[in-house]
């Protein structure tokens, strides 16, 4: 029996389903899932990533991962909105975090543009040659046509978005990793989240990633934070 839990949006599942051409590290480093991951794999990941043995990671939809075993997901953070409206984030493998997409129709023109959730985590900064995709363009354009972005618009619109905003990712991280520190900062507000919050939690989390970036690619079985042998 399919567990309809597990299913992605079909917008999603046809965007992916092609795959994405890494181009020997110019193009787009992304291994999508046929569905999500499942909350087994899920907590598993997410106690590995936090180091907190208490938690569930039941706010990410995972569906897809880098070839270092970065993770893409939905943050179920929009309380009463469809999966569709929840913002996309990435969860490196080194300790990389960020919100690359205000929505799923937006996260379609991301990709359309030749951008995915780790080059768009590591904009500007990325190494990859984004190319159009007349073939994603034209999924994007038939589910969304009133989101047409191009990826630096849709990064941007992501990085500024208020309430769940890019900032409030490695906010709630330093809350869940704050154990781990002698004297964690407060945290305030989650719509006034200060550099030095920011700053502590992305030092946290690098602190606990070390090692270039590296392929080949990680089996998607093998959740983020496992060690291979």
């Amino acid at each position: 029996m399919t567990d309809d839990r597990r299913a992605l949006p079909p917008a999603l599942s046809e965007a992916h389903e092609a795959g994405f051409d890494y181009r020997d590290g110019a193009g787009v480093d992304f291994e999508p899932y046929p569905d999500f991951l499942d909350a087994g794999e899920t907590a598993e990941w997410w106690r590995a990533w936090t180091g907190n043995a208490e938690l569930d990671g039941s706010e990410f939809r995972v569906f897809g991962q880098d070839g270092t075993g970065g993770l893409a997901a939905f943050w179920l953070v929009r309380h009463g909105e469809p999966i569709e409206q929840q913002p996309v984030v990435f969860l490196g493998s080194e300790g990389e975090m960020g919100v690359l997409a205000q929505n799923l129709w937006a996260y379609l023109w991301l990709l359309a543009d030749g951008f995915g959730p780790w080059e768009a985590t590591a904009y500007p900064d990325h190494e990859h040659e984004p190319r159009t995709d007349a073939r994603l363009t034209e999924i994007a354009q038939r589910w969304a046509p009133s989101h047409r972005s191009s990826a630096s618009e849709v990064i941007a619109g992501a990085r500024a978005i208020g309430g769940p905003a890019a900032s409030t990712l490695p906010a709630m991280l330093l809350q869940e990793l704050g154990t781990m520190l002698p004297d964690p900062p407060a945290t305030p507000a989650k719509d006034q989240v200060s550099d030095e919050v920011l700053m502590a939690a992305y030092a946290v989390v690098g602190a606990r990633r070390s090692g270039p970036r590296s392929h080949p690619r990680r089996d998607p079985c093998c959740p983020v934070g496992t060690v291979d042998g």
